[in-house]
C-alpha cells in the first residue's frame, strides 16, 4: 500500500507540473521577478503620467515666459548694435569728408 501511494503521488506530481523541481523553482523565480519589474514598470508610468500633468505645463510656462523675455532683451541688443554701427559708420563719412577737403587744391583760372 505504501509503494502504491508513493506510485500514484509520482504520477500526480507529474501530472500536475511536468517539470523538475530545479525548473519549479526558476519559475517562482521569474514570477517574483515579474512582479517586481511589473510594480518598478507601474511606478515608472505613474512618475510619467505625473510629469505630463504637472511639471511639463509648469516647465512649458516657465520656458515660454522666460524666452519672451530673451526674445526681447536680444531685440533691444540688436537695436543698439544696429545704432552704434550707424554712427560709426557716420563718424568714417565725416573723417572721410573732412580728408577730401583738406587735400582740396584751390582752382586757379
Amino acid at each position: 500500500m505504501d509503494k502504491l501511494a508513493i506510485d500514484v503521488g509520482d504520477i500526480q506530481s507529474r501530472l500536475m507540473a511536468c517539470r523538475t523541481r530545479g525548473d519549479l523553482l526558476f519559475c517562482e523565480f521569474e514570477e517574483k521577478h515579474g512582479f517586481r519589474e511589473r510594480r518598478f514598470l507601474d511606478n515608472l508610468n505613474k512618475m510619467v503620467v505625473e510629469t505630463n500633468e504637472q511639471s511639463l505645463p509648469k516647465c512649458s510656462e516657465h520656458m515660454h515666459r522666460h524666452l519672451c523675455e530673451a526674445l526681447t532683451r536680444l531685440e533691444d541688443g540688436n537695436h543698439t548694435s544696429h545704432r552704434i554701427q550707424e554712427r560709426e559708420l557716420e563718424a568714417d563719412q565725416v573723417k572721410t569728408q573732412a580728408l577730401f577737403k583738406a587735400h582740396e587744391l584751390p582752382i586757379v583760372i
